[in-house]
Formats: structure tokens, sequence, C-alpha cells
């Protein structure tokens, strides 16, 4: 069961209240907040990670499908295009002096998503 005004269920713990004590040191706890996210961040390189055959943006798909993107908060965003049976991944650099769109080799969709899933963990930039 929910309760009306928070939206999480009833049995479940309550967050720490900004009045409550630290039981070691006796000052106030501060309750930590964290904003949401809806999209994942990628994970920062690994050692060993390789690198992507980044290229310039040649616009091939007019109608590429996304089908997955990366947060919006991060300064560099990297988007996972489709379009006919092959996929590429789109990374967008967002700097005072503008955008600038680079884009990765079109492979095959298998191929494809298991470049973006070594992207968001880390293996590849």
């Amino acid at each position: 069961m929910t309760d009306t005004h928070d939206r999480r269920p009833r049995d479940a713990p309550r967050a720490e209240s900004a009045g409550a004590q630290d039981a070691g040191s006796g000052e106030p706890r501060t309750p930590v907040f964290e904003p949401p996210h809806f999209f994942p961040h990628p994970e920062p390189p690994r050692p060993g990670y390789f690198r992507i055959a980044w290229g310039p943006s040649v616009g091939r798909g007019v109608r590429a499908r996304i089908r997955g993107h990366t947060c919006e908060c991060l300064p560099t965003i990297y988007e996972l295009l489709a379009i006919g049976g092959l996929v590429h991944i789109r990374r967008t650099e967002r700097t005072p002096r503008g955008e600038r769109v680079r884009e990765s080799p079109w492979v095959r969709t298998a191929q494809g998503l298991a470049l973006w899933a070594a992207l968001l963990e880390g293996r590849a930039r």
C-alpha cells in the first residue's frame, strides 16, 4: 500500500531527517540528495580501454532511429542510432565554442550493441 503524500510503500525505510543525530559524534546528519538522472552516464574510461574510430558526421541516415542515449547533464552526449540493420554511435561534444558532432563506423546491430555496452561500461571511448 502507498501513502498518498509521498508515493512510497508504507513499510519502506524512511530517509534520515535533518534533525537526526549521528550516534558517534553527536552532530546532526544532513540528508544527501542527488538529482535524478533518467538516462545512463558512461563510466569513466577503465585502464586499457580501446578507442572508437570517431569520424566526421556524414548524415548517412536521415531517418535513423535513436535506440539509446546518455544523460543530457554531461558536456559529451552519446546516442545509439539504427537504420536498416546497421547501427552507429553519435558523439556530441558541447563546448563554449559550439557543438562538435562525431560518429563511429556503421556496424551490424550485434556489433553496435556490444560497442554501446563497452562505451557505457568504460571499456571504450
